[in-house]
């Protein structure tokens, strides 16, 4: 799938590789790991897991504001709200 020049995981690869992302959410704990650490390191790895949720791009259409939402949802889980 692509959208203008973005190119996203194909069809064939979405079922493993989302496995890969949410086995290392789990593995950080949802973050809560992070939360002993400054804001820019949970930023930065909250980051990362909403690249690569991104990147998977497994639906059709809604894609962002569905990832946006499971973001907020992490953050809030670690105490934090984002001011969109």
């Amino acid at each position: 799938m692509a959208k203008g020049e973005s190119r996203f995981c194909q069809g064939e690869f979405i079922e493993g590789s989302s496995q890969k992302i949410f086995e290392e959410l789990k593995t950080d704990n949802y973050l809560k790991n992070y939360g002993f650490h400054p804001k820019s390191e949970f930023s930065t790895k909250l980051a990362y897991h909403k690249c690569e949720l991104n990147v998977l791009h497994p639906f059709y259409e809604l894609n962002g504001r569905i990832t946006r939402m499971f973001i907020d949802i992490i953050a809030a889980y670690n105490g934090y709200k984002f001011n969109y």
